[in-house]
């Protein structure tokens, strides 16, 4: 898996939708990822696939 940065919620849906008119299959713009480096600088993340959760900005 790659991730690319974007700059708000509405420019990663338009990036995958423009993913999938190319013939991409999605699996949705429906998952929260926190991430963060620890103390000895490895990259961990966080990951919630559950898109009915209360506080997501849908």
């Amino acid at each position: 898996m790659i991730a690319a940065e974007a700059k708000s919620q509405s420019q990663v849906r338009a990036r995958h939708a423009a993913a999938r008119a190319a013939g991409g299959t999605g699996e949705g713009p429906h998952f929260l990822v926190g991430d963060l480096r620890n103390a000895q600088g490895n990259k961990i993340a966080f990951l919630s696939a559950n898109p009915p959760q209360p506080g997501r900005h849908g």
